[in-house]
């Protein structure tokens, strides 16, 4: 048995009690609804200002992806609004803490509006677990990841991109 939720899938497999499990269950794109189309998805990429953007866009070329790029947002004036649009525009996001990222803390904002408007995302935390184990991040994510390497090993396995 196959429960959809919104365009996103949840196999009989998965197990949830009430509403709240519900929507932390993990949520695959649902493929049989894309078959044969060209739309491409949108995809926000949440994280530090480093250049960790350039490498998934790169390793991801093949994919038919709108990336949804904050760097784009040229008027300081109105970032904030334009990177909640671009939340908001997307099917889904990817979150990423390098291990030179000083606090995380847009990057959590971002993810937690992704959740609250059923976006799926996946987290990856390059950084040492310290005092601060990123829990809730974690927890509301499809899946989590200590590099990126292993992050695009599972992308790739389950067509998450």
């Amino acid at each position: 048995m196959i429960k959809k939720f919104n365009n996103f899938r949840i196999t009989e497999n998965d197990e949830y009690d009430d509403e709240s499990d519900f929507r932390r269950m993990q949520m695959r794109v649902d493929d049989s609804s894309d078959s044969g189309s060209n739309t491409k998805k949108k995809v926000y990429l949440a994280g530090g200002w480093s250049g960790w953007r350039d490498i998934i866009i790169e390793e991801f070329k093949d994919k038919n992806i709108e990336w949804l790029d904050p760097r784009t947002a040229t008027k300081k004036s109105n970032w904030f609004e334009m990177e909640v649009e671009m939340v908001r525009k997307a099917d889904l996001v990817v979150g990423w803490i390098t291990s030179d990222n000083k606090s995380g803390f847009g990057m959590t904002y971002e993810l937690g509006m992704s959740y609250a408007l059923n976006k799926p995302y996946i987290f990856i935390n390059e950084q040492e677990l310290g005092a601060y184990k990123w829990d809730m991040q974690r927890s509301g994510a499809v899946e989590s990841f200590s590099n990126h390497k292993d992050a695009f090993e599972w992308i790739r396995k389950n067509n998450w991109l």
